[in-house]
Order: C-alpha cells, then structure tokens, then sequence
C-alpha cells in the first residue's frame, strides 16, 4: 500500500511539473497576430499569489501598455526609476514573450489572448514570493 501511495505521488508531482512546463510553453501565435493582440492597453483583473486570487483595491491601477516597437510602460511608474528602459520579446522558437526592465527579466506571459494575458512575475527583493500571476483585460 505504501508503494502505491509512493507511485502515485511520483507520478502526480511528474504530472504537475509537465502542466507547469507546457502552460508556460503555450504562446503559439503568428508574429503578426502577438503584435495585434498584445499592443494596447491593458488593466490588472486580478493577483493570483500560490492560488489565492486577489482583487486590486478600489482606485489602485495596475497597467500596461504595449507598442509594436518591443517597449512597453508600466503604470505606475517606479518611483526610484521613472524611466527605466522596459521591453518585450517573443520567441517563437520557445512560444515565449518575456518582459525585461533594464535588461532585467520581470516576467513572462503565460498566455495571450486578444481579450486577456496572464503573467508569471519573477521574484523580486520587493515581492520575494514566486508563483504571482497576474490577470490582465484591455482597457475600455
């Protein structure tokens, strides 16, 4: 019975890691159809820190807004660097699009979608939590 139990705790934590793995692989988009579906403005839905969704305070904006030209603008600004460098890159060898903040990675994007993308932030000295994603719609 134990070895049973033990198998299929292998087998699910196998399981788990290739979901995690093929979510993360899962932007199969045209170059045209990247451009025309991220570049725009888009508002925060909602925070999903290790599975517990949470919804942004009333009056707190969380944007981003994208251009055809690979840069991008995080809204608000950091405060300790109103103008950093910030840009995007997709790969459609590795069906990635990352976001870099003065060559320092601060995400990638899970998924995209014309009417929504999801986006796995990296860990930072401010939020050290890994898992955070955040849900993002277009602006009205």
């Amino acid at each position: 019975m134990r070895n049973t139990i033990k198998t299929l705790l292998s087998l699910l934590t196998v399981l788990l890691t290739f979901q995690t793995f093929s979510i993360a692989q899962s932007i199969e988009l045209t170059d045209s159809e990247v451009e025309r579906f991220l570049c725009k403005k888009w508002v925060i839905q909602y925070m999903d820190m290790q599975g517990m969704k949470i919804a942004p305070q009333e009056g707190a904006e969380f944007i981003f807004l994208f251009q055809k030209d690979g840069s991008f603008e995080m809204l608000p600004n950091n405060e300790l660097d109103p103008n950093p460098e910030m840009k995007w890159v997709y790969s459609k060898e590795n069906k990635s699009i990352r976001l870099y903040e003065s060559d320092r990675l601060i995400g990638k994007i899970l998924e995209l979608k014309k009417d929504k993308f999801v986006m796995d932030f990296e860990p930072t000295e401010d939020m050290p939590m890994e898992g955070m994603k955040g849900h993002f719609k277009p602006a009205v």
